[in-house]
């Protein structure tokens, strides 16, 4: 309980509604998220909520699913990089 409580406060699904969050996210220049629709952890549903967070709290981002899971994804980066 105390390790889950601890991992939790960094989870970016609870810290982009944390004291101060809302501030550093509208400084960034750029923000991108993207993840695979069989990502093999289930990332994507979460990345799908923090996606909805930043759109409520009005931060630019960029969003978006790839065919894929979570492994060999090296091809993203020539999405992600130059964003």
């Amino acid at each position: 309980e105390t390790r889950f409580a601890r991992w939790r406060r960094f989870d970016p699904l609870h810290r982009v509604h944390a004291q101060g969050a809302l501030d550093s996210l509208q400084k960034l220049r750029a923000l991108w998220i993207d993840v695979g629709t069989q990502d093999e952890t289930l990332s994507q549903f979460g990345a799908r909520r923090l996606s909805a967070s930043l759109r409520e709290l009005g931060v630019a981002h960029h969003f978006e699913e790839f065919d894929g899971g979570h492994r060999e994804i090296d091809h993203r980066f020539d999405h992600s990089l130059p964003y």
